[in-house]
């Protein structure tokens, strides 16, 4: 059985600088200021000469902004389809665990907030919140998201799923939001008429959005077309890392 720690420690090898850039990028937004000459903080590596003379002004503080942290929404589809193979012998339930996995463990050393949601439908409209915007990175959501898999099964009500998923964030209060919405449904017309009404509305809420569309060109604004659900991880965080630059 995968669980959360598990799929961390073997994350792909060609993630590494990636999820690197990223936690930089992140990090970056939580401080802003500098000041230096301080009696209390934390020691300034530079001040140790004037240290030992005796001097009490030998420490920096940073100044956090708090208000400019990023929101960033995960909206996973769980339908039938996802768990398919593809002519690697992957799925791409597996590869968007792993990918939520790396994200999640890269947020959560931030002042970053991550929800984490799936989406299908049976006779009705299903919504899997693996991981509130209120929940932290505990033993609970950890394990809830290694196990999205279980969760696979029955159709993909794309349109709902993306409606939710704006409203959602839009509630949140964050400097930067983005919407990462993955599918690999092959929408039909007034899907996409719908979707790009959303995206519209997407863009009054001040929410970035990225559409990652596995195997499908989906003719939706923000959407990225994946042939290999392997690519999928190093999309992602890519794309979100332009976001919040």
């Amino acid at each position: 059985m995968r669980t959360f720690n598990s799929i961390l420690q073997n994350a792909p090898s060609n993630l590494g600088a990636l999820r690197s850039s990223l936690l930089r990028a992140l990090r970056s937004e939580d401080y802003y200021g500098k000041s230096v000459y301080e009696e209390s903080g934390r020691l300034n590596c530079k001040q140790l000469a004037n240290l030992k003379l005796g001097r009490q002004d030998v420490f920096f503080k940073t100044d956090r902004r708090d208000e400019e942290n990023s929101a960033v929404s995960l909206m996973i589809d769980l339908s039938g389809s996802m768990s398919n193979e593809d002519r690697n012998g992957e799925r791409a339930i597996d590869v968007a665990t792993d990918t939520t996995v790396q994200l999640a463990n890269i947020i959560n050393k931030t002042s970053s907030t991550l929800s984490v949601n799936g989406y299908n439908s049976y006779r009705t409209f299903s919504i899997f919140q693996f991981k509130t915007w209120a929940e932290s990175l505990n033993a609970k959501t950890k394990q809830n998201i290694a196990n999205m898999r279980g969760c696979v099964g029955w159709s993909t009500p794309v349109v709902q799923a993306y409606q939710w998923q704006l409203e959602d964030l839009d509630k949140v209060s964050a400097f930067k939001k983005i919407a990462v919405f993955i599918t690999d449904d092959s929408i039909y017309e007034y899907e996409i008429k719908a979707m790009d009404h959303y995206s519209t509305m997407a863009d009054q809420m001040g929410i970035n959005v990225v559409i990652i569309s596995i195997g499908a060109d989906l003719k939706i604004r923000n959407s990225i077309r994946i042939d290999n659900v392997s690519d999928m991880g190093g999309v992602v965080m890519s794309n979100i890392l332009k976001k919040i630059k």
